[in-house]
This record gives structure tokens, C-alpha cells and sequence, in this order.
């Protein structure tokens, strides 16, 4: 990333950055950037989950949990965690439409 960290970072005079002190200038009359200011490249999010999908299965129980509890509570955790990962393995990670193929499988069960 370089020099450009700070394009990244929300604006603040000093950080803690990797156990290091920045002091930046402040520019009081800048506009405040909306959240999110910053894009992840896609490739990077792809990259990251195919090395640990444990974040797409975490949200993706918790979602079950909190929209479907009847479903959620048919199975054990662990039972839910292998299902859920079984279905991006099938879908080769694809997470748009995740948590309705993971409702009808559940329920078809």
C-alpha cells in the first residue's frame, strides 16, 4: 500500500500502525469522506476466502440463527458449519444466493 495508507484510514492526526507512531497533518477544512471510503478488490476477497471461508460460514450461522431459528435449531452447530461449507464447495464460493440454497436444504432435510 506505501504512502497511500493514509487514503485508506479515516483522518486522525496520529495512529498506531504495526507498532509504529504516524503523526499526520490534518486538514480541518477537508470534507469528510462517506463510509465506506474504500473499495476491496474483488480478487482479494476471493483470494481470502478461498484460503478461510470460516467468515462466510460464521455470518452465514448467524444469519440462519437469527432469520430462521426454526431450521437453526434442528441441527448442531457442527452439523450446520459442514453443510454450509459443503454448499461453497459445491458452489465454488459463490455467495450471492447463499442463504437461500442453505434454507432449502434444510428444509428439504
Amino acid at each position: 500500500m506505501g504512502e497511500h495508507w493514509i487514503d485508506v484510514l479515516p483522518v486522525f492526526s496520529d495512529y498506531w500502525i504495526n507498532g509504529e507512531v504516524f503523526t499526520c497533518q490534518v486538514d480541518p477544512t477537508a470534507q469528510a469522506q462517506v463510509s465506506p471510503w474504500w473499495q476491496v478488490p474483488q480478487r482479494l476477497i476471493d483470494q481470502l476466502l478461498k484460503t478461510d471461508p470460516g467468515p462466510v460460514i460464521a455470518q452465514a450461522l448467524q444469519q440462519l440463527q437469527e432469520t430462521r431459528a426454526d431450521l437453526y435449531g434442528r441441527f448442531s452447530p457442527a452439523l450446520l458449519e459442514m453443510k454450509i461449507r459443503h454448499l461453497l464447495v459445491q458452489s465454488h464460493g459463490q455467495r450471492e444466493g447463499l442463504m437461500a440454497r442453505i434454507v432449502t436444504t434444510l428444509e428439504s432435510e
